[in-house]
């Protein structure tokens, strides 16, 4: 008797730790099982919620010749049913072992996800969307982390975070332009019927380029003052604003290029949606020589904010 209660406990304990962990039965690629150099299956007990060069690495191997297998591969991860990440999007992404790089590997394939919400009712297989390649490598590391699901846009919003990046490099670098108080208080709103406006309370941070004076808070300058009869349209993790001089965070981060005093502005802008949530927003732009980088946060001040929530996103 004793011994089939110690039994019972035992399946108990074993399954309350599989129910909390995120358990991967599969680690590869479409044309690799990476299960030769690791011992599936893999649990993983730590989740964090951002990508960084310390975030949580599920998976590691290293030193393999790689060379006969398949040169190219989308990479492919299988977990089992869980209720870990309920009302989250896992999000996975390989690095490579790299010797040239101070953490010894660095960022190979693109980023792909899992809805977290499709593991409560059983196993789930992601993949990539395109392939990286395999064969010339000697390693890899899986990270994982996990974002609250985005479930609306609707509201108003403050950018709090700008970073530019030259293309090319690696890493974004701080701008100071947020701490200017003109350009903290700017608002950005997204209304259910589609419509974006923008509001400057008076004064806002103005370039060189915008009106020929030294950059500084003033202001703004038609056309990016608030003016234009804009809207929005998020879909595929792709933010356009259209509306002759709107936009979100710098008028001179435009697709494929950056303003100047002659250049023609243009009818509309597309953001990259890199992460969301319903209190914290990240875009990025590739600006041609520049990536800019903007992160935005919700602003719940009742006596400013529009609109906050009702309707359907176009996703």
């Amino acid at each position: 008797m004793r011994n089939s209660s110690f039994i019972l406990i035992l399946s108990f304990l074993l399954n309350v730790t599989i129910a909390n962990a995120l358990v991967f039965t599969f680690i590869g690629t479409n044309n690799h099982d990476f299960s030769s150099y690791l011992e599936l299956p893999i649990e993983a007990h730590i989740i964090p919620e951002e990508l960084t060069e310390y975030t949580y690495a599920v998976a590691t191997f290293m030193d393999v010749d790689l060379s006969a297998t398949a040169q190219y591969g989308k990479g492919k991860v299988t977990i089992a049913q869980t209720t870990e990440l309920e009302d989250h999007v896992l999000k996975l992404r390989y690095f490579k072992q790299d010797h040239s790089n101070s953490s010894g590997f660095s960022a190979s394939g693109p980023i792909f996800t899992i809805d977290g919400d499709d593991l409560v009712n059983g196993p789930v297989t992601g993949q990539a969307t395109t392939g990286h390649n395999i064969a010339s490598q000697t390693g890899f590391k899986l990270k994982i982390w996990k974002e609250a699901k985005f479930t609306t846009i609707y509201g108003d919003w403050n950018v709090v975070g700008v970073f530019s990046k030259p293309n090319g490099l690696n890493y974004f670098s701080a701008s100071t332009i947020k701490d200017q108080p003109t350009f903290k208080d700017n608002l950005y709103s997204f209304s259910a019927d589609g419509t974006f406006s923008q509001e400057f309370q008076g004064e806002t941070w103005v370039e060189i380029w915008q009106d020929g004076h030294s950059d500084g808070n003033r202001a703004p300058v038609a056309p990016h003052d608030g003016s234009a009869a804009a809207t929005w349209h998020y879909e595929d993790d792709k933010l356009t604003i259209t509306g002759l001089g709107a936009h979100i965070g710098l008028p001179r981060a435009i697709n494929g290029s950056e303003l100047h005093a002659d250049a023609t502005v243009p009818e509309s802008i597309t953001y990259d949606v890199t992460s969301a949530n319903d209190n914290e927003i990240t875009l990025e732009i590739d600006s041609g020589e520049t990536t800019w980088r903007f992160s935005l946060v919700r602003n719940n001040d009742e006596n400013l904010s529009g609109e906050n929530g009702s309707g359907n996103d176009s996703t």
